[in-house]
């Protein structure tokens, strides 16, 4: 008696369960059909259907405003950006400018310092050796 209790109780389970998932899929497929109803009646009204044009239109509106916004926003972005670049390009170039004018300046030292290198004479090497 007790195992035909479980199984009426198991049974009673499994049809809340379906009943539940079926109770919500005519509740999803009646709010599609209310939709398609309200889309029947706007359309049989010329005037909704003007009304409902212009709020896109209006929704048009905005989202073009919106894009430009945007845009605008991102290409000045843009040209900070290229700013950015070009003054480290700039900053670059001086400073290899200023590389080759030091290096230059230290060559032109280095060939100074050679020519004005003082030596001994053979016979002062001499004295020194001897």
């Amino acid at each position: 008696m007790q195992g035909l209790t479980e199984a009426n109780r198991r049974a009673e389970e499994i049809y809340e369960d379906d009943k539940k998932e079926h109770d919500d899929e005519l509740s999803s497929i009646e709010k599609e059909i209310n939709k398609r109803k309200e889309k029947v009646e706007t359309l049989k009204d010329p005037s909704a259907v003007e009304a409902v044009m212009s709020k896109y239109q209006a929704q048009i509106i905005d989202l073009n405003s919106l894009i430009k916004k945007h845009q605008e926003g991102n290409m000045a972005r843009k040209q900070s950006v290229l700013n950015e670049f070009n003054h480290a390009l700039k900053v670059c170039s001086e400073y290899k400018l200023y590389r080759e004018e030091k290096m230059k300046s230290i060559q032109k030292y280095v060939r100074s310092r050679q020519q004005f290198d003082v030596s001994l004479s053979e016979e002062d090497m001499k004295v020194i050796s001897s």
